[in-house]
């Protein structure tokens, strides 16, 4: 092999790992979480894709969050099974200095299914979710 074709496959090579996916299509989500009506604080928001990595989110003071994929914003296009958990904001509070320690939990927290899948399509979302009301 001369030393231009050398050449030239090196960057050949160069080019195609700098070209490499990064990642599934994502679309934006978010949105606020009810219960009996009422925003929930806390709660840990999990979607789960047909195929691929789970997108989580924590709900604010006003019961709203955004989904993150790994170090991207959103969640994997396509049909998710969605899980809140109520009251993980105890455990997962990044506002606790590291030698402070979370306040005990009175019970540990339940993860609530929602009985349908959510789909995600690409672009903005806006989905609002309601944990069914207790019987």
């Amino acid at each position: 092999m001369s030393r231009i074709q050398s050449i030239g496959l090196i960057l050949l090579v160069l080019n195609l790992t700098g070209c490499g996916d990064s990642g599934p299509e994502l679309g934006v989500v978010t949105g606020v979480v009810f219960e009996n009506g009422s925003p929930i604080s806390g709660a840990m928001i999990e979607f789960f894709p047909e195929e691929g990595i789970t997108s989580t989110g924590i709900t604010d003071e006003e019961g709203k969050y955004s989904l993150k994929y790994n170090d991207r914003v959103g969640a994997v296009v396509g049909r998710h099974s969605v899980q809140i958990t109520p009251g993980m904001a105890a455990i997962t509070n990044p506002d606790l200095e590291s030698n402070q320690e979370a306040p005990p939990m009175k019970s540990p927290p339940k993860t609530i299914i929602l009985p349908e899948k959510i789909t995600v399509e690409s672009g903005k979302n806006n989905i609002d979710l309601k944990l069914p009301g207790k019987k």
